[in-house]
């Protein structure tokens, strides 16, 4: 929540994450012994914010050069980009809040991927 609204006060998400990732992923890796929990999947979260605030403010630098190479109201542009941000943004929530992600699931799904890119690349 606090990366999605510094986010959308600044108008990048790549900022916040400069902000925010370092201390907080050194912070989540050092208290579980490098394990994937829910820490850890609080700072996926706040990734999560960081580029919904970023896709919804006025003030973005992607917003503003989309709207400006499309010959677009900039508005009109933000409004119509809204809809979209808010079902991805309402998705992720039900994910991390309802579904409630554990380190077992989500260390079964990269293992599975990292196993699937690995007979991909042979």
């Amino acid at each position: 929540m606090i990366a999605a609204i510094m986010a959308f006060a600044t108008g990048t998400s790549r900022g916040t994450f400069a902000v925010c990732m370092p201390t907080a992923l050194s912070l989540a890796f050092d208290r579980t012994n490098n394990q994937v929990t829910p820490l850890v999947v609080a700072c996926f979260a706040a990734v999560a914010g960081g580029v919904f605030g970023d896709h919804c403010s006025l003030l973005s630098d992607t917003t503003v050069l989309f709207s400006a190479g499309a010959a677009a109201d900039h508005i009109d542009h933000v409004k119509t980009q809204l809809p979209y941000a808010l079902v991805c943004a309402a998705a992720a929530s039900y994910y991390f809040l309802i579904k409630k992600p554990n380190a077992r699931t989500l260390r079964g799904r990269f293992t599975k991927r990292a196993a699937q890119t690995a007979q991909h690349s042979r």
